[in-house]
């Protein structure tokens, strides 16, 4: 019979550091290894696995981390997600996002391999 633990404990960060290996984008800026820090409150871009060309930008809201069932630690972020306007700005020239108001994508928890580095 199969039972389940009867506590769970989710850690809170204020930062998460973390080094990115073997990837495409390093051996053609021949780097061996990336590092990356990401703290609550920074503006990411979000890869979307629909469309490539497409771009989502988000803002961190919380990283957290939980321990599974098979004892590893997986680590997880909260986002507040920004809607692109459809316009350019008048002076930058830069495409204008804003945070969204609807809050049902922003509950979602997505690992930290959604990030776009």
């Amino acid at each position: 019979m199969f039972a389940a633990p009867n506590t769970y404990k989710v850690l809170f960060f204020d930062y998460i550091s973390y080094f990115v290996k073997n990837d495409d984008f390093l051996a053609e800026y021949n780097e061996a290894k990336f590092h990356i820090k990401i703290k609550v409150g920074d503006i990411v871009e979000i890869k979307e696995n629909s469309n490539s060309d497409n771009k989502s930008f988000a803002m961190v809201k919380a990283i957290v981390t939980h321990r599974a069932n098979d004892g590893k630690v997986y680590a997880f972020f909260i986002f507040s997600w920004f809607e692109d306007l459809k316009r350019t700005h008048p002076i930058l020239q830069y495409a204008q996002f804003q945070l969204r108001r609807d809050n049902f994508q922003q509950q979602c928890i997505f690992a930290i391999s959604i990030v776009d580095y």
